[in-house]
């Protein structure tokens, strides 16, 4: 599967990654930092937390700083990744880990994933919550 940048159009492969590494989030007690713990956990995904929050002396942490300069949360590492932004790190958890709720996998374009995508573009604009298909639940 080949990804697609949508803010520069930019085509590649996916690059590999230590599928066996934990995922590491940083960030605590936001909406955006919610969401990234919420669809690690929906996927059941075994991962790691550093409680950083926005605004607190934790933000200044030179393991923090030397992950994200910016200063911002949420921030996922996974083998040589590092992402921010709560959307971006919600689709790459949605691809990399398909098999496991193949209905949020966005690049499914038959299946709802492509509803997936659009909630995250709604999502970003509003701040509003994010609803996540589950064909088995739904019977589809």
């Amino acid at each position: 599967m080949s990804w697609t940048c949508v803010h520069t159009g930019r085509t590649g492969e996916p690059m590999a990654r230590d599928m066996l590494s934990k995922p590491l989030l940083w960030g605590v007690g936001t909406v955006r930092t919610l969401r990234a713990h919420w669809v690690l956990n929906e996927l059941g995904i075994d991962y790691e937390t550093q409680p950083v929050k926005p605004r607190t002396d934790t933000m200044e942490r030179a393991d923090f700083l030397a992950v994200n300069p910016d200063k911002k949360v949420p921030v996922l590492q996974h083998g040589d990744l590092t992402l921010v932004e709560s959307s971006a790190i919600m689709i790459y958890l949605a691809e990399t880990y398909a098999d496991r709720a193949p209905g949020l996998d966005p690049s499914r374009q038959n299946t709802k994933g492509a509803g997936f995508r659009m909630d995250v573009v709604h999502l970003n604009r509003t701040g509003c919550g994010l609803s996540l298909y589950h064909p088995q639940a739904s019977g589809s």
